[in-house]
């Protein structure tokens, strides 16, 4: 842990805390952990992180505060949290929709780092989309990217992207459980048991990815490859397309997206 940190603290203690939690215990030591959150307090205080009784004392004793609270959990409190001082060195917050400009303006001249992350960081594959709030500095974001690394892969974003981020890798695994969903369905139809299609889908996922991700080719050069003229694959984008599949996914972006927007 860099000397300089003493403290950081989490106001909530959920999955996505604990996912960024375990990843920091890799290399900071459990008591430089804290949270409030009357909930979870049990499970955190077993792996040895600090435990605040009242938000007024972690913001007044800790060197970053991580704001893992639902967004409408912020809103109905942020007059509460108005009102609390806080003297450490900055701010990130990981809730959707919610924009750096509402925390700087509970806490005029604190720096602020957005986020949006996603759920494989329970498994040390996440992706964490960053930016900068109007008081943060180049060395802010490369702390708070240094924190998401042993558990997520980061991008720099400019704010105004953060919807689309949201709406591509913030609810993009649960697109991938919903598709996993209907291979379980079928599994029967299919000849398999649900343990085998279970099996086959997710390393398909994983190695197709790792393709999209390192081949140097485009998702329709990609497809291509496996696509032969009158072949399975292509009854099956043929069925695919008949149904509109692709153009019902581009427009459940489009509403992840709009849904972000809201709750800012």
């Amino acid at each position: 842990m860099p000397a300089e940190i003493n403290k950081i603290a989490f106001l909530g203690g959920g999955r996505m805390a604990t996912a960024i939690r375990d990843g920091l215990l890799k290399s900071f030591p459990p008591n430089s952990l804290v949270v409030y959150d009357p909930a979870l307090h049990k499970s955190w205080g077993e792996l040895g992180c600090g435990i605040y009784e009242s938000p007024e004392a972690l913001f007044a004793e800790s060197d970053w505060v991580v704001w893992s609270v639902k967004p409408q959990v912020f809103k109905a409190e942020k007059d509460t949290w108005k009102s609390l001082p806080f003297s450490g060195k900055g701010m990130i917050s990981i809730m959707a929709g919610i924009c750096s400009e509402a925390i700087e303006e509970l806490f005029p001249g604190i720096p602020v780092i957005r986020t949006m992350p996603n759920t494989p960081m329970m498994v040390g594959q996440g992706m964490v989309a960053l930016s900068r709030g109007k008081n943060a500095e180049e060395h802010h974001l490369h702390f708070v990217e240094n924190l998401f690394a042993p558990v997520a892969k980061t991008i720099c974003v400019q704010e105004n992207q953060m919807d689309g981020v949201t709406a591509i890798s913030g609810s993009g695994p649960a697109y991938l459980f919903y598709l996993a969903e209907e291979v379980h369905k079928q599994a029967k139809s299919l000849g398999l048991s649900e343990e085998q299609a279970s099996l086959l889908w997710s390393q398909t996922i994983q190695g197709a990815a790792i393709m999209l991700e390192g081949s140097g080719l485009s998702p329709t050069e990609l497809r291509a490859q496996v696509t032969s003229p009158g072949g399975t694959t292509q009854a099956a984008l043929e069925t695919f397309e008949q149904g509109q599949m692709a153009e019902a996914f581009g427009q459940g972006l489009l509403a992840a997206k709009k849904r972000s927007e809201e709750l800012s």
